[in-house]
This record gives structure tokens, sequence and C-alpha cells, in this order.
């Protein structure tokens, strides 16, 4: 979710009277890391009670949002990401994908999406540095681009 762009398109339907706009809203981001964007949410929530409706990544986030910022009476759908499983090679089991990858013997976490601060993947990353300090292995598998 980029907020920012929803405040030109609540103030052309809200304020301006462009009846005929309908403003959807994406929303992939579930919680917000940083103060500054949660006390955006004060604005933002606002103007989201408004629009025409809500797409959430999944039903969690939905409940979540739908009771933080009082967003029950939106019109609101979950589309969950979608994976082309044709995509893949079902013919390689998942133990020569460990041995190809090197974590035969190793508990994997796996997370895919944008390398972000507000993902917070360093919290899997404390976490699984401490498991491996008490001497339980585990690997951590990233997949995405960022900085």
């Amino acid at each position: 979710m980029n907020e920012y762009p929803l405040l030109y398109a609540a103030t052309l339907k809200l304020f301006l009277g462009f009846d005929s706009l309908k403003v959807l809203l994406a929303i992939n981001t579930t919680e917000f890391q940083r103060v500054r964007d949660r006390l955006f949410m004060l604005i933002y929530s606002r103007l989201i009670r408004h629009i025409d409706g809500v797409v959430y990544g999944c039903e969690y986030q939905r409940r979540l949002w739908q009771e933080r910022y009082r967003l029950g009476g939106v019109e609101s759908r979950v589309i969950y990401n979608g994976v082309n499983s044709e995509f893949f090679d079902r013919t390689q089991t998942s133990d020569d994908l460990r041995e190809q990858i090197g974590v035969s013997n190793s508990f994997v976490v796996g997370c895919i999406g944008r390398l972000e601060n507000e993902k917070n993947q360093s919290a899997l990353l404390r976490v699984a540095a401490q498991l491996n300090s008490e001497g339980q292995r585990c690997d951590i598998l990233l997949v995405g681009a960022g900085p």
C-alpha cells in the first residue's frame, strides 16, 4: 500500500464530489514498522473509510485492519498471492533441493517478498542466529529484491 496517492483520490471523491470515481485500495502491509507510518494511519484510516473497496492479501490482514483502523464498513475482498505451480520442476525431491542449496541437515525458513525494513526480515535473522548459537541448525532462505 502506498498511502500517499490515496490523499488525491479521496480528495477528488469526497471533497470535489466526483461520485462516479471508484477508489479501490490494495493493501500488502500488515504491520507498520516506523512510528511515522503508524501516525499517518490516523489520517489515512479516515480516508479509507470513505472509499469503495479494499483488497487484502490474506484474511488475517483483513481482520487486523478492520479492527485496528475501524474499517469494517468498507467493502473488502481477499486475493491471495498466486503461484503458477506449472512453472516448477516437480521431478526434483525436497531432499535433492536441500542438498543442492546446502541445507540438508537444518531447519529451513523461507521468506518471499521485498527486502525492505517494513517487511522486518531482520527479526527472522535474529531468531535464526539465536537458534544457531544454541546449537539448533536453522537456515533462512530469503527471496526478493531490495536495498
